[in-house]
């Protein structure tokens, strides 16, 4: 559980957070990901079979 003072910390640092997982692990793999997404389609859709 959060207190006020750490949820507003982490409210804080999110932006920051996600932009840096943006420029250093999204946008570096982006093709790979959407390759990632596809295999995972797949095995969804063999899973739900």
């Amino acid at each position: 559980m959060l207190t006020d003072e750490g949820f507003e910390a982490l409210r804080a640092a999110a932006p920051q957070h996600v932009e840096s997982v943006r420029t250093h692990l999204i946008d570096v793999l982006s093709p790979e990901l959407r390759q990632l997404e596809e295999i995972g389609r797949t095995l969804l859709r063999h899973l739900g079979d």
